[in-house]
Formats: structure tokens, C-alpha cells, sequence
């Protein structure tokens, strides 16, 4: 091998170790403690080969208080060393890995974390559409969490985001069907209660729902009606009866 290439790969060599020796030399930080204001600390510290350089910040009595120094690399591990790692509400520690880095990392800035905010509901938007065309249906409606929205660790809404309600869209004579064979359901207690949203959605013509061409003469049909307890006219296991004897004494024309 001549002479030039020797002096290449002695050059070559040169340069690795250099870099290894660069890479593991040790930092020189900013050392102080307890101090409120990092443009205080004029003091450095050589770190050792494991260590990079470091700036804790938290609050004492009210106030701002930093310390400066030399941190194990084993508690930057799994980070960029040369940004910001861990923040708690009161406190900022950060690392990074060039001489002297250490002085400005925990801005002023981060000296309390923001108060959270609790999220409040907004107002209810419009009612959609109903389901059903005809009858008894349901329709919803919304409300967003961001009145305001919550933020630092505030308290998400109670409450639900949804709201569903009954609807009633009036049919007409010739689209007023049952839409299953509601023979077999017993009136009234099949339509009126708690069944009267079903029965009005799915069987409006068993139940007597549906609207009438003419309507009914407004008499009773009997000469008594007064006779009964008053409840003939309100209560709902009694409607059917009262539409056919009792139509004026109970007021319903």
C-alpha cells in the first residue's frame, strides 16, 4: 500500500476516534440552586459521561424557583433530549445535551398551568324531521359540550347530547291504514296509555285514530248520561263508550 493511502486511513482513523471521543466527552452545564431567575446562575459544572444538563423549575411560597445542573441520561431516555419532557401544574423539567443549553429551558411562562375550564351545554338546535308521515312518530335533537368546551382537565358536560321527543303529523282519510293486522289487539287498552304512541303508529283504523269524512252529530244517544260517575268523561278505558252515548254531555263536539 503506498504511502498516500496509508496516510488516508490513519486520517480516517483520526477522524473516528475524534467523533467517538467528541460523543462521550463530558458537558459543561449551568450548576445553581434554588434561584429565581436563571440569568442569575453563573456557575457551570464539567457533568459526567452519563449526564446531560438539566433545568427544574417550580413554585415556592408563590414564587418562581429554579435549579440548574447535571441529570442521569437514563431519566431523558425516549425523548429528543433538546426539547421540553415532563411538565407538571407547578413544576417544568427539561434536558438537552450541548454546553451550557441549560439556562433558558423552563420560560417563565410555565410558571402555573392555566385553571381548568368545566364545559356548559349550548342551546338546543331545531327538532328534525319526524319519523312518520302520518301519526305518531319520533324526532330528535342535538346540543354540543362547547359553551365553553372543556379545557386543562375541566369537566366534560352531564347530561346527554341528545333529546327525543314525540311527534304527531295529522293524516287524512285515504292514508290513515293500519300498518300491521291489528285484529287481534283488544280496544281500548291496545290504543290509549301507555300503548297509545305504538297504536297511533301502527294501527290508527283499529283504534278509531283515523279522521272521518262527516262528522259524528254532536247528541247523546242516550238520556242518562249524567247518571254516571264523572270519570265516564275523562278516563281512557271509557273513550269508546262516551263517543257513542255521550258525545255532548261529555263535551267532545
Amino acid at each position: 500500500m503506498g504511502s498516500k493511502a496509508l496516510t488516508r486511513v490513519f486520517l480516517m482513523q483520526s477522524i473516528f476516534t475524534t467523533s467517538l471521543i467528541l460523543a462521550d466527552a463530558p458537558l459543561d452545564c449551568f450548576s445553581c440552586t434554588d434561584i429565581t431567575s436563571v440569568d442569575d446562575c453563573h456557575t457551570t459544572k464539567t457533568c459526567l459521561p452519563s449526564q446531560s444538563c438539566y433545568t427544574e423549575k417550580y413554585t415556592q411560597d408563590g414564587n418562581a424557583v429554579f435549579t440548574l445542573g447535571c441529570k442521569e441520561k437514563v431519566f431523558c431516555q425516549g425523548l429528543d433530549v433538546t426539547h421540553l419532557f415532563g411538565r407538571r401544574e407547578t413544576s417544568c423539567t427539561q434536558c438537552c445535551a450541548l454546553h451550557g443549553c441549560n439556562k433558558y429551558l423552563c420560560p417563565l411562562r410555565f410558571t402555573a398551568a392555566p385553571p381548568p375550564v368545566d364545559g356548559a351545554w349550548s342551546d338546543w338546535g331545531p327538532w328534525e324531521r319526524c319519523s312518520s308521515t302520518c301519526g305518531i312518530g319520533l324526532q330528535s335533537r342535538y346540543r354540543k359540550c362547547d359553551n365553553p368546551p372543556p379545557a386543562s382537565n375541566g369537566r366534560l358536560c352531564l347530561g346527554d347530547a341528545k333529546d327525543v321527543g314525540l311527534c304527531n303529523i295529522p293524516c287524512t282519510a285515504g292514508e290513515c291504514n293500519d300498518l300491521i293486522d291489528c285484529s287481534g289487539y283488544y280496544r281500548p287498552e291496545a290504543c290509549n296509555g301507555i300503548y297509545s304512541p305504538w297504536a297511533h303508529r301502527y294501527c290508527p283504523a283499529h283504534c278509531g285514530f283515523c279522521p272521518t269524512v262527516s262528522t259524528p252529530p254532536c247528541i247523546d244517544t242516550i238520556d242518562n248520561c249524567k247518571e254516571y260517575q264523572s270519570d265516564v268523561c275523562t278516563n281512557q278505558a271509557f273513550w269508546q263508550w262516551r263517543e257513542s252515548h255521550c258525545r255532548k254531555y261529555c263535551g267532545l263536539c
